[in-house]
């Protein structure tokens, strides 16, 4: 099985043991805890496929363990103007949160 689902507006094409690096930190989750996602798009196999509109109904679940909260690598920017000698350095370090799929099914 595949499922198509939607996390905070950003949709994911998932299967089972797939793991996922979300672009953000989910708060009030610990590492650990298992999220059932329910905002489905689409769920099928090799023989069918079922489109939701938006969503499938709230039955089809996908479950998921948060496996850690992290952070990218500090990434430094250089921002200049034109014909200025000034140089701008912009320092970043986004959040990430890795979850892991672990069940596609209909309850």
């Amino acid at each position: 099985l595949y499922a198509t689902t939607r996390i905070h507006k950003n949709s994911f094409l998932v299967t089972v043991g797939d793991v996922v690096t979300l672009p953000y930190r989910l708060k009030d989750v610990e590492v650990g805890d298992i999220l059932r996602l329910t905002q489905i798009e689409t769920l099928g196999s090799r023989q069918f496929t079922w489109k939701g509109d938006p969503f499938i109904d709230e039955r089809c679940v996908v479950k998921a363990r948060v496996v850690e909260h992290t952070k990218e690598p500090l990434r430094v920017k250089i921002r200049t103007k034109r014909r200025n000698r000034r140089v701008k350095h912009i320092k970043s370090k986004h959040h990430y949160t890795v979850i892991i799929i672990s069940e596609i099914g209909i309850d």
